[in-house]
Protein backbone atom coordinates (compact mmCIF):
# COMPACT_ATOMS: atom_id res chain seq x y z
CA UNK A 1 0.00 0.00 0.00
CA UNK A 2 3.02 2.44 0.62
CA UNK A 3 4.50 1.78 -2.54
CA UNK A 4 1.16 2.47 -3.93
CA UNK A 5 0.80 5.66 -2.26
CA UNK A 6 3.99 7.07 -3.24
CA UNK A 7 3.56 5.44 -6.92
CA UNK A 8 0.77 7.85 -6.98
CA UNK A 9 1.77 10.74 -5.32
CA UNK A 10 5.22 10.87 -7.42
CA UNK A 11 3.16 10.85 -10.57
CA UNK A 12 1.30 13.70 -9.41
CA UNK A 13 3.92 15.74 -8.73
CA UNK A 14 5.30 14.67 -12.26
CA UNK A 15 1.98 16.01 -13.86
CA UNK A 16 1.38 19.56 -12.24
CA UNK A 17 5.12 19.77 -13.38
CA UNK A 18 4.15 19.33 -16.64
CA UNK A 19 1.02 21.40 -16.70
CA UNK A 20 3.29 24.34 -15.11
CA UNK A 21 5.26 23.87 -18.23
CA UNK A 22 2.55 23.73 -20.73
CA UNK A 23 3.39 20.33 -22.02
CA UNK A 24 -0.28 19.46 -21.08
CA UNK A 25 -0.15 16.39 -22.96
CA UNK A 26 2.96 15.13 -20.89
CA UNK A 27 0.11 16.04 -18.15
CA UNK A 28 -2.74 13.96 -18.76
CA UNK A 29 -0.98 11.03 -20.32
CA UNK A 30 1.23 10.67 -16.81
CA UNK A 31 -1.56 10.27 -14.72
CA UNK A 32 -3.74 8.41 -17.16
CA UNK A 33 -0.47 6.01 -16.67
CA UNK A 34 -0.95 5.61 -12.79
CA UNK A 35 -4.04 5.17 -13.28
CA UNK A 36 -3.64 1.97 -15.05
CA UNK A 37 -1.07 1.01 -13.08
CA UNK A 38 -2.12 1.26 -9.41
CA UNK A 39 -4.38 -0.78 -7.34
CA UNK A 40 -7.58 1.08 -7.20
CA UNK A 41 -8.50 2.23 -3.98
CA UNK A 42 -9.87 5.00 -1.80
CA UNK A 43 -7.08 6.96 -0.90
CA UNK A 44 -5.68 6.69 -4.80
CA UNK A 45 -9.19 7.48 -6.01
CA UNK A 46 -8.88 10.54 -4.26
CA UNK A 47 -5.92 11.79 -5.06
CA UNK A 48 -6.02 11.33 -8.96
CA UNK A 49 -9.66 13.14 -8.79
CA UNK A 50 -7.77 16.13 -7.31
CA UNK A 51 -4.80 16.00 -10.34
CA UNK A 52 -6.98 15.84 -12.38
CA UNK A 53 -9.00 18.48 -11.26
CA UNK A 54 -5.91 20.95 -11.35
CA UNK A 55 -5.01 20.02 -15.14
CA UNK A 56 -8.57 20.76 -16.03
CA UNK A 57 -9.89 17.39 -16.81
CA UNK A 58 -12.75 17.43 -14.75
CA UNK A 59 -14.90 14.68 -16.39
CA UNK A 60 -12.04 12.45 -15.46
CA UNK A 61 -11.90 13.92 -11.94
CA UNK A 62 -15.37 13.63 -11.50
CA UNK A 63 -15.68 10.03 -12.37
CA UNK A 64 -12.92 9.14 -10.01
CA UNK A 65 -14.32 11.49 -6.53
CA UNK A 66 -17.52 9.16 -7.61
CA UNK A 67 -15.54 6.04 -7.30
CA UNK A 68 -13.75 7.21 -4.08
CA UNK A 69 -17.48 8.47 -2.81
CA UNK A 70 -18.40 4.66 -3.39
CA UNK A 71 -15.83 3.47 -1.45
CA UNK A 72 -16.56 5.88 1.76
CA UNK A 73 -19.89 8.28 0.97
CA UNK A 74 -19.94 10.29 4.16
CA UNK A 75 -16.44 11.21 2.93
CA UNK A 76 -16.53 15.57 3.60
CA UNK A 77 -13.42 16.33 1.62
CA UNK A 78 -14.13 13.99 -1.49
CA UNK A 79 -17.88 15.84 -1.43
CA UNK A 80 -16.72 19.41 -1.69
CA UNK A 81 -13.51 18.35 -4.15
CA UNK A 82 -16.41 17.58 -6.73
CA UNK A 83 -18.11 20.69 -5.86
CA UNK A 84 -15.40 23.09 -6.89
CA UNK A 85 -15.08 20.62 -10.00
CA UNK A 86 -19.36 21.43 -10.59
CA UNK A 87 -18.62 24.93 -10.13
CA UNK A 88 -15.46 25.32 -12.63
CA UNK A 89 -17.96 23.93 -14.89
CA UNK A 90 -20.45 26.51 -13.78
CA UNK A 91 -23.29 23.71 -13.05
CA UNK A 92 -23.63 25.80 -10.05
CA UNK A 93 -26.93 24.09 -8.23
CA UNK A 94 -24.64 20.86 -8.30
CA UNK A 95 -22.01 22.48 -6.80
CA UNK A 96 -24.05 23.78 -4.35
CA UNK A 97 -25.83 20.94 -3.43
CA UNK A 98 -22.20 19.12 -2.77
CA UNK A 99 -20.81 21.65 -0.46
CA UNK A 100 -24.07 21.39 1.46
CA UNK A 101 -23.88 17.76 1.63
CA UNK A 102 -20.16 18.26 2.66
CA UNK A 103 -21.35 20.41 5.33
CA UNK A 104 -23.47 18.05 6.74
CA UNK A 105 -20.95 15.13 7.42
CA UNK A 106 -18.58 18.09 9.07
CA UNK A 107 -19.67 21.67 9.61
CA UNK A 108 -16.29 22.91 9.64
CA UNK A 109 -15.00 22.05 6.38
CA UNK A 110 -13.82 25.28 5.43
CA UNK A 111 -12.99 24.49 1.51
CA UNK A 112 -17.07 23.33 1.28
CA UNK A 113 -17.51 27.16 2.96
CA UNK A 114 -15.60 29.21 0.39
CA UNK A 115 -17.02 26.73 -2.13
CA UNK A 116 -20.77 28.40 -0.85
CA UNK A 117 -19.16 31.88 -1.11
CA UNK A 118 -18.35 31.11 -4.47
CA UNK A 119 -22.09 29.97 -5.81
CA UNK A 120 -23.23 33.22 -3.96
CA UNK A 121 -20.02 35.11 -5.58
CA UNK A 122 -21.20 34.01 -9.52
CA UNK A 123 -24.80 34.72 -8.46
CA UNK A 124 -23.71 37.95 -7.76
CA UNK A 125 -25.13 37.81 -4.04
CA UNK A 126 -21.92 39.53 -2.90
CA UNK A 127 -22.92 39.78 1.00
CA UNK A 128 -24.20 36.29 1.95
CA UNK A 129 -20.67 35.64 -0.50
CA UNK A 130 -18.55 37.79 1.80
CA UNK A 131 -20.25 35.94 4.57
CA UNK A 132 -19.12 32.50 3.52
CA UNK A 133 -15.78 33.44 2.60
CA UNK A 134 -15.01 35.23 6.17
CA UNK A 135 -16.44 32.09 7.97
CA UNK A 136 -14.41 29.93 5.74
CA UNK A 137 -11.05 32.11 6.81
CA UNK A 138 -12.27 31.74 10.53
CA UNK A 139 -11.61 28.30 10.55
CA UNK A 140 -8.27 28.34 8.43
CA UNK A 141 -6.56 31.59 7.88
CA UNK A 142 -4.91 30.03 4.64
CA UNK A 143 -7.87 28.93 2.68
CA UNK A 144 -7.43 30.16 -1.00
CA UNK A 145 -10.65 29.38 -2.58
CA UNK A 146 -12.17 32.09 0.06
CA UNK A 147 -8.83 34.36 -0.25
CA UNK A 148 -9.40 34.46 -4.09
CA UNK A 149 -13.42 34.97 -3.65
CA UNK A 150 -12.64 38.20 -1.42
CA UNK A 151 -10.19 39.63 -3.66
CA UNK A 152 -12.97 39.22 -6.38
CA UNK A 153 -15.21 40.90 -4.88
CA UNK A 154 -13.07 44.11 -3.53
CA UNK A 155 -11.71 43.62 -7.69
CA UNK A 156 -13.51 47.04 -8.98
CA UNK A 157 -14.07 48.69 -5.54
CA UNK A 158 -11.57 48.04 -3.41
CA UNK A 159 -7.76 48.29 -5.25
CA UNK A 160 -5.57 47.58 -2.56
CA UNK A 161 -7.67 45.28 -0.35
CA UNK A 162 -8.08 43.01 -3.96
CA UNK A 163 -4.62 42.87 -4.63
CA UNK A 164 -3.33 42.16 -0.66
CA UNK A 165 -5.93 38.52 -1.06
CA UNK A 166 -4.03 37.52 -4.60
CA UNK A 167 -0.70 38.34 -3.19
CA UNK A 168 -1.53 36.68 0.01
CA UNK A 169 -2.26 33.17 -1.87
CA UNK A 170 0.76 33.48 -4.39
CA UNK A 171 3.06 34.06 -1.30
CA UNK A 172 1.58 30.57 -0.24
CA UNK A 173 2.33 29.13 -4.01
CA UNK A 174 3.60 31.23 -6.44
CA UNK A 175 1.99 28.76 -8.92
CA UNK A 176 -1.31 29.51 -8.23
CA UNK A 177 -2.66 30.28 -11.50
CA UNK A 178 -5.95 31.70 -11.22
CA UNK A 179 -4.66 34.16 -8.30
CA UNK A 180 -1.90 34.99 -11.10
CA UNK A 181 -4.71 35.58 -13.62
CA UNK A 182 -6.40 37.57 -11.14
CA UNK A 183 -4.12 39.81 -9.86
CA UNK A 184 -2.09 40.74 -13.34
CA UNK A 185 -5.51 41.53 -14.85
CA UNK A 186 -6.35 43.59 -11.58
CA UNK A 187 -3.17 45.94 -12.21
CA UNK A 188 -4.26 45.84 -16.11
CA UNK A 189 -7.80 46.76 -15.42
CA UNK A 190 -6.70 49.80 -12.99
CA UNK A 191 -4.01 50.91 -15.66
CA UNK A 192 -1.05 50.01 -13.58
CA UNK A 193 0.74 48.38 -16.29
CA UNK A 194 3.90 49.02 -14.80
CA UNK A 195 3.00 46.96 -11.71
CA UNK A 196 1.87 44.16 -14.04
CA UNK A 197 5.24 44.13 -16.28
CA UNK A 198 7.53 44.31 -12.83
CA UNK A 199 5.51 41.49 -11.42
CA UNK A 200 5.50 39.29 -14.73
CA UNK A 201 9.18 39.93 -15.10
CA UNK A 202 10.39 39.36 -11.94
CA UNK A 203 8.89 36.06 -11.75
CA UNK A 204 10.08 35.11 -15.33
CA UNK A 205 13.16 35.75 -13.97
CA UNK A 206 13.08 33.30 -10.62
CA UNK A 207 11.14 30.72 -13.51
CA UNK A 208 10.86 30.93 -17.07
CA UNK A 209 9.69 27.69 -17.71
CA UNK A 210 5.83 29.03 -16.02
CA UNK A 211 3.51 29.04 -18.90
CA UNK A 212 1.62 31.09 -17.73
CA UNK A 213 4.26 33.92 -17.12
CA UNK A 214 4.76 33.64 -20.19
CA UNK A 215 1.30 34.29 -21.74
CA UNK A 216 0.89 37.19 -19.33
CA UNK A 217 4.24 38.70 -20.33
CA UNK A 218 2.87 38.54 -23.99
CA UNK A 219 -0.32 40.54 -23.28
CA UNK A 220 0.92 42.87 -21.41
CA UNK A 221 3.46 43.83 -24.31
CA UNK A 222 -0.14 44.01 -26.66
CA UNK A 223 -1.72 46.16 -23.54
CA UNK A 224 1.21 48.55 -24.39
CA UNK A 225 0.51 48.55 -28.34
CA UNK A 226 3.59 46.58 -29.34
CA UNK A 227 0.99 43.89 -31.07
CA UNK A 228 3.94 41.99 -33.11
CA UNK A 229 6.52 41.50 -29.79
CA UNK A 230 3.38 40.10 -28.74
CA UNK A 231 2.35 37.55 -31.17
CA UNK A 232 5.81 36.76 -31.63
CA UNK A 233 6.11 35.49 -27.92
CA UNK A 234 2.39 33.78 -27.63
CA UNK A 235 3.50 31.73 -31.27
CA UNK A 236 6.25 30.36 -29.39
CA UNK A 237 3.95 28.97 -26.17
CA UNK A 238 1.57 27.43 -28.92
CA UNK A 239 4.49 25.38 -29.87
CA UNK A 240 4.82 24.36 -26.64
CA UNK A 241 1.03 23.45 -25.85
CA UNK A 242 0.96 21.85 -29.05
CA UNK A 243 -3.02 22.73 -29.09
CA UNK A 244 -3.97 22.00 -25.82
CA UNK A 245 -4.63 25.07 -24.18
CA UNK A 246 -7.15 26.75 -27.50
CA UNK A 247 -7.76 29.91 -25.31
CA UNK A 248 -4.38 30.76 -26.33
CA UNK A 249 -5.28 31.13 -30.46
CA UNK A 250 -8.31 33.42 -28.73
CA UNK A 251 -5.72 35.61 -26.83
CA UNK A 252 -4.01 36.07 -30.59
CA UNK A 253 -7.49 37.00 -32.23
CA UNK A 254 -7.87 39.34 -29.25
CA UNK A 255 -4.59 41.10 -30.01
CA UNK A 256 -5.33 40.95 -34.23
CA UNK A 257 -8.61 42.78 -33.19
CA UNK A 258 -6.41 45.34 -31.24
CA UNK A 259 -4.46 46.11 -34.62
CA UNK A 260 -7.71 45.96 -36.48
CA UNK A 261 -6.93 43.15 -38.46
CA UNK A 262 -10.52 41.50 -38.25
CA UNK A 263 -9.73 39.19 -40.90
CA UNK A 264 -6.85 37.36 -38.96
CA UNK A 265 -8.87 37.69 -35.62
CA UNK A 266 -11.40 35.81 -37.26
CA UNK A 267 -9.28 33.62 -38.24
CA UNK A 268 -7.49 32.74 -34.75
CA UNK A 269 -11.23 32.80 -32.88
CA UNK A 270 -12.38 30.33 -34.95
CA UNK A 271 -9.56 27.92 -34.60
CA UNK A 272 -9.90 28.16 -30.64
CA UNK A 273 -13.68 27.42 -31.64
CA UNK A 274 -13.16 24.10 -33.46
CA UNK A 275 -9.86 23.05 -31.02
CA UNK A 276 -12.57 23.66 -28.29
CA UNK A 277 -15.80 21.74 -30.25
CA UNK A 278 -13.73 18.78 -30.39
CA UNK A 279 -13.36 19.22 -26.42
CA UNK A 280 -15.98 16.78 -24.25
CA UNK A 281 -16.18 18.90 -21.09
CA UNK A 282 -17.50 22.43 -21.46
CA UNK A 283 -16.02 25.27 -19.65
CA UNK A 284 -17.19 28.98 -18.77
CA UNK A 285 -14.23 30.64 -20.52
CA UNK A 286 -14.91 29.26 -23.89
CA UNK A 287 -17.04 32.06 -24.07
CA UNK A 288 -13.82 34.43 -24.98
CA UNK A 289 -13.30 32.95 -28.46
CA UNK A 290 -17.41 33.16 -29.38
CA UNK A 291 -17.04 36.88 -27.89
CA UNK A 292 -14.20 38.12 -29.83
CA UNK A 293 -15.84 36.32 -33.20
CA UNK A 294 -18.77 38.08 -32.05
CA UNK A 295 -17.30 41.56 -31.89
CA UNK A 296 -15.16 40.85 -35.02
CA UNK A 297 -18.31 40.63 -36.83
CA UNK A 298 -19.81 43.64 -35.38
CA UNK A 299 -17.12 45.43 -36.68
CA UNK A 300 -17.53 44.03 -40.57
CA UNK A 301 -20.86 45.10 -40.19
CA UNK A 302 -21.94 41.35 -40.30
CA UNK A 303 -24.74 41.90 -37.84
CA UNK A 304 -26.73 37.97 -37.97
CA UNK A 305 -23.15 36.77 -37.63
CA UNK A 306 -22.44 39.00 -34.52
CA UNK A 307 -25.86 37.81 -32.72
CA UNK A 308 -25.16 34.35 -32.98
CA UNK A 309 -21.49 34.21 -32.01
CA UNK A 310 -22.31 36.52 -28.57
CA UNK A 311 -25.36 34.77 -27.95
CA UNK A 312 -23.50 31.39 -27.67
CA UNK A 313 -20.72 33.11 -25.62
CA UNK A 314 -23.30 34.24 -23.10
CA UNK A 315 -24.46 30.31 -22.72
CA UNK A 316 -21.12 29.41 -21.38
CA UNK A 317 -20.48 32.72 -19.57
CA UNK A 318 -23.87 35.09 -18.97
CA UNK A 319 -21.15 37.46 -17.29
CA UNK A 320 -18.92 37.32 -20.14
CA UNK A 321 -18.72 41.44 -20.53
CA UNK A 322 -20.73 44.25 -20.27
CA UNK A 323 -19.84 45.17 -24.01
CA UNK A 324 -20.75 41.99 -25.23
CA UNK A 325 -24.44 42.70 -23.99
CA UNK A 326 -24.19 46.51 -25.27
CA UNK A 327 -23.65 45.39 -28.77
CA UNK A 328 -26.38 42.80 -28.75
CA UNK A 329 -28.61 45.84 -27.59
CA UNK A 330 -27.37 47.88 -30.61
CA UNK A 331 -28.43 44.90 -32.90
CA UNK A 332 -31.68 43.97 -31.59
CA UNK A 333 -32.41 48.11 -31.63
CA UNK A 334 -31.70 47.84 -35.57
CA UNK A 335 -33.64 45.05 -36.03
CA UNK A 336 -36.17 46.82 -34.16
CA UNK A 337 -36.68 43.80 -32.20
CA UNK A 338 -37.91 45.14 -28.54
CA UNK A 339 -38.40 42.23 -26.79
CA UNK A 340 -35.32 41.07 -26.78
CA UNK A 341 -33.83 44.20 -26.12
CA UNK A 342 -35.99 44.70 -23.43
CA UNK A 343 -34.50 41.16 -21.91
CA UNK A 344 -30.67 42.32 -22.65
CA UNK A 345 -31.77 45.68 -21.02
CA UNK A 346 -33.03 44.23 -18.01
CA UNK A 347 -29.90 41.63 -18.18
CA UNK A 348 -27.78 44.93 -18.35
CA UNK A 349 -29.17 46.39 -15.20
CA UNK A 350 -29.54 43.62 -13.05
CA UNK A 351 -25.63 41.94 -13.80
CA UNK A 352 -23.70 45.09 -14.44
CA UNK A 353 -24.56 47.87 -12.55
Amino acid sequence: YCNQEATAQGAVIDSLIFHKKGEYDKAILKLDEVYRKIEHNEFTFGMLAKAYYQINQYEKSIRLYESALSLNSDNDKYLSGIGYVYDELDILNESLRYFEESLRFNPKNDDALAGIGWYHLKKKNYSFAQKYFLKSINLNPKNKMAHLGLGKIFFESDFKNSQAHFKYILSLNPYERRAYDYLISLYLDHGEIELAKNKVQSDMFQDSEYIIYKVHDAMIHAEEGKYELALKKLRKVVKVTKDFDPILYSEIGYIYYLMEDYENARLYYEKSILLLDGLQTKHYTFACPYEGLGLVFYKTNNMEASKKNLIEAHKFNPYVSKKSYEILAQIYKSQNDFEELNKINIILESNFK
